[in-house]
């Protein structure tokens, strides 16, 4: 309780005489997880908590680089969309120093005129710096777009994953089914969401994860990878294509930016759907699978869904 407390204190949280979990640490934990794009569910279960240590470092911090395991942190997502504003392309900013993010800083150090160790430490920053003047939008953003254009509008022999927790893995599977009898290529994967998961789906060279989250309480939703400052294209338009498939025998579904485990840490674009809890438990999960389906299809076929600035 100590550490959690303290890590919030260090974002600027305040909690008076508090000593235990009571509710302003309720409220803190709930505004970190709202900020972060996570479950806001005021509970500091395992992504809140590795969240909160990877919100401890800005750039400067430390030396980044690559590392076994890898290294995490707002100064690696920092360092990302600085590459990527400069036109070094590190992949998504998921905050995680992998091979992507080490080959843009090698990139920018060899034009920058640096040692190119692919180590990120004062030089490197003092070169991001001199040239931010030069920064522009997300080249990541601008390169999904123009391959999402280039692809063939059609599901047919598109690598689709799709994955659930046990409870529900009978939706899965009609859901892999219908898309399987379309044309497209499916891995199904049901457990709970760990780096497993996000592996299994990049192993797989997926075009595309939808991933069933546990129904939320109150309502729909669609999520896609995105923060303040970054917005998958590719998950956005499938996230939009399924909601609006689904509202023809649901609630409307909001779609919405979150950061999610298996969102930032999946190459493809990525879908989560939460589903109302009332609406999940009375629905025929006959006809929840074939809307599904038709707006996954539909996220292949259909023009590109751009997300709001």
């Amino acid at each position: 309780m100590f550490a959690l407390r303290e890590h919030l204190r260090a974002l600027g949280h305040k909690f008076g005489s508090e000593r235990d979990f009571g509710d302003r640490t309720e409220q803190a934990v709930f505004a970190f997880q709202t900020e972060r794009g996570l479950r806001s569910d005021g509970i500091c279960g395992p992504q809140t908590w590795a969240a909160l240590l990877e919100a401890g470092f800005a750039l400067g911090d430390r030396l980044v680089a690559v590392r076994r395991p890898l290294m995490r942190g707002d100064d690696v997502t920092a360092l990302q969309l600085r590459l990527n504003a400069l036109g070094f392309d590190p992949g998504r900013p998921d905050g995680i120093f992998g091979a992507n993010t080490e080959a843009a800083l090698r990139d920018f150090q060899r034009n920058a005129g640096l040692a190119q160790d692919g180590v990120c430490g004062p030089q490197t920053i003092t070169a991001l710096d001199r040239l931010d003047a030069l920064a522009g939008g997300s080249v990541t953003e601008v390169r999904e777009h123009e391959a999402l254009r280039n692809a063939p509008r059609t599901i047919v022999g598109r690598r689709i994953a799709i994955h659930g927790a046990d409870d529900e893995f009978g939706l899965c599977a009609m859901v892999a089914n219908l898309l399987g009898d379309q044309g497209g290529e499916i891995l199904l994967l049901i457990g709970t969401v760990s780096d497993a998961t996000a592996r299994a789906a990049n192993d797989f060279h997926a075009d595309l994860i939808l991933s069933f989250s546990e129904p939320e309480p109150t309502k729909q939703r669609t999520s896609y990878f995105g923060t303040d400052k970054f917005k998958s294209v590719g998950g956005y338009s499938h996230a939009y294509h399924v909601a609006r498939a689904i509202a023809g025998c649901l609630e409307p579904a909001e779609v919405a930016a979150r950061t999610y485990q298996i969102l930032r840490e999946t190459e493809m674009a990525a879908v989560v759907l939460h589903l109302a809890e009332h609406e999940y438990r009375s629905i025929d999960l006959g006809v929840l699978s074939e809307a599904v389906a038709n707006g996954v299809r539909i996220g292949f076929e259909a023009d590109i869904a751009l997300p709001p600035n």
